[in-house]
């Protein structure tokens, strides 16, 4: 009889959930001492503002890169098990089949074309989203560097979901502990310099940190990406893919949509009621600030 141990060795999604559970408690740990380290130097008010631009995020990232994620996961697991459903275990496939690289290419295109086209136009209407949507116009600054992370997102995502699809979770996790770490570091160099120049750090510290755990995740992820060992098989040309990711990535997107224009009127709407129950601008933020940002984090971490 094969030992607990051999037998979980044996088994990648037990292996991988295990992996994945790990790097998540641990990135939430992080994530707990920088939540408080930020709002010890941003405040509550720069929390509020800081959490006003997160269903921006969620709405962008429902578009172009949660869902494709889910598809590019779905159909690399998919033709990685074509060799073992034919009774060929390590045999190169069959003609007419496409390796799980020809799924993450077609994904690649689809996610970071969406990215882009979402990126351009958060960036050029960020004044307008801010004043007319947010009704809080210290944000356009910050949805013009968040834009920036959208198309990097986008890619890592998509590596990370064709490492779900060949079942090997240790990718995904270290890049989410690699981008956890990096966010914290920057932000906590950025605030230091500041501080030795007498200048009080804002909101967009926090920003700038999503842009370098961004950055690491990418990095962290396409090298080991670039590094792996080819598998053997077709190719193919990434187009074959294309109408069956998005097919499937469609109706998730508009799932996630919904709940993050859910989100987004939540966001919007608790200042604004605030206000109209007596709050100023400044404490009505604050408030929200400690709610969604500390009592609650949603997107800090």
């Amino acid at each position: 009889m094969p030992s607990p141990l051999f037998s979980f060795k044996k088994n990648p999604i037990l292996s991988g959930a295990v992996v994945l559970t790990l790097a998540g408690f641990l990135s939430r740990i992080i994530g707990f001492f920088y939540r408080i380290f930020l709002s010890q130097r941003i405040g509550a008010e720069g929390m509020g503002v800081y959490q006003l631009i997160f269903p921006v995020f969620g709405i962008c990232f429902s578009l172009c890169c949660g869902p494709v994620q889910t598809a590019v996961s779905r159909y690399v697991a998919a033709q990685n098990a074509l060799p073992r459903r034919a009774g060929c275990p390590g045999q190169s496939r069959t003609a007419g089949s496409y390796s799980p690289e020809t799924v993450l290419r077609a994904g690649l295109l689809l996610s970071f074309s969406l990215a882009c086209l979402c990126a351009a136009l958060l960036y050029g209407g960020s004044e307008f989203i801010a004043d007319r949507i947010l009704l809080e116009a210290r944000c356009g600054r910050l949805l013009r560097w968040m834009s920036l992370t959208i198309p990097i997102c986008s890619i890592h995502c998509c590596i990370s979901g064709y490492y779900y699809g060949l079942q090997k979770a240790s990718v995904p996790a270290f890049a989410q502990l690699a981008e956890q770490a990096a966010r914290v570091l920057s932000v906590f160099l950025v605030c230091s310099v500041l501080s030795a120049e007498g200048q009080e750090p804002t909101a967009a510290v926090a920003v700038w940190g999503m842009v370098c755990g961004e950055l690491a995740s990418l990095l962290f992820s396409g090298t080991a990406f670039l590094l792996r060992k080819r598998p053997e098989g077709t190719s193919g040309s990434a187009f074959h893919y294309l109408p069956k990711i998005f097919a499937l990535a469609a109706p998730l997107a508009a799932t996630r949509l919904c709940i993050s224009l859910l989100q987004g009127s939540e966001a919007v709407l608790i200042p604004s009621r605030l206000q109209l129950h007596g709050m100023t601008d400044s404490q009505a933020l604050s408030v929200y600030g400690v709610l969604t940002g500390m009592a609650y984090p949603a997107g800090v971490n």
